[in-house]
């Protein structure tokens, strides 16, 4: 009963604006594109993380549906880096306040003791880059960063600068063994987002995205996260965008981004 309380009492209290990773919904993005961004404002939601050239291309029905474009991550490799001024202006035309990296391919970290602290000192670069601009830079991290034989994700807690913020996955922290719960209180004052998605009970542990099945990711709320107690954590470690994002969804992801929504307003 205590439990059911406290939850009640969280999520009363989490009125925050929710957005989307508009990778959950790439399937029909190229083809439906209007109206999928038309079905997501209607949902609820009011923000979205969307590529730069989706920005260009549905500039217009963004403006029409008020929907926010807060963030972007730019290509999945260390080598966007080399190009973080063509970004950065892409992102100030647009209008969008915050780009990050979102991935790094298994063969650039196939030494990590090497890779790791090399790759930290060129985000840093990248973050003052981006704060001469005005603009905010980050990094997502996925399950690869918590591997025990090397933890990246704590090298990035020492070598990071106040340039470069993170944006927490929670599935992803989780199945690498390291709850949200935890992580967040660590990066206080220094995460840019979240990552809402829920992670399948019996998921195992791994460090290789590719070990992960498609139906262990669901709808926040259908898993075992402790949501209530992760939105309370971020609301006091400052965290400001809350990003629902579903990597695979079992059938149309609108119904599955609604079944989040739901979950996450509830009272």
């Amino acid at each position: 009963m205590a439990a059911s309380l406290t939850a009640s009492k969280i999520f009363a209290a989490f009125d925050r604006p929710l957005g989307v990773q508009l990778y959950t919904v790439r399937s029909v993005l190229p083809t439906k594109g209007d109206a999928t961004l038309r079905a997501i404002a209607a949902i609820g939601y009011k923000e979205v993380e969307i590529s730069l050239p989706d920005a260009k291309k549905f500039a217009a029905v963004l403006k029409e549906t008020g929907l926010r474009a807060t963030g972007s991550h730019i290509d999945g490799t260390s080598k966007a880096l080399d190009k973080i001024d063509e970004y950065i202006g892409q992102a100030k035309e647009l209008g969008i306040p915050a780009i990050g990296l979102a991935y790094v391919p298994a063969p650039e970290r196939a030494d990590p003791a090497a890779f790791w602290p090399k790759f930290a000192d060129r985000l840093n670069q990248a973050g003052e880059q981006c704060k001469k601009a005005g603009l905010t830079f980050y990094y997502h991290h996925h399950n690869f960063e918590f591997d025990p034989k090397f933890r990246a994700i704590d090298l990035l807690h020492e070598k990071l600068g106040k340039d470069v913020k993170l944006e927490i996955d929670c599935f992803w922290a989780s199945v690498g063994g390291a709850h949200p719960i935890d992580l967040i209180p660590q990066w206080s004052g220094r995460i840019f987002a979240l990552h809402l998605k829920d992670k399948g009970k019996g998921t195992p542990n791994s460090y290789d995205t590719n070990q992960v099945k498609p139906a262990e990711f669901l709808e926040v709320g259908a898993g075992v996260i402790n949501w209530p107690v992760v939105l309370k954590r971020a609301v006091d470690a400052g965290v400001q965008h809350f990003y629902v994002e579903q990597d695979y969804t079992p059938g149309d992801p609108i119904e599955s981004l609604k079944k989040s929504y739901a979950f996450l307003r509830k009272q």
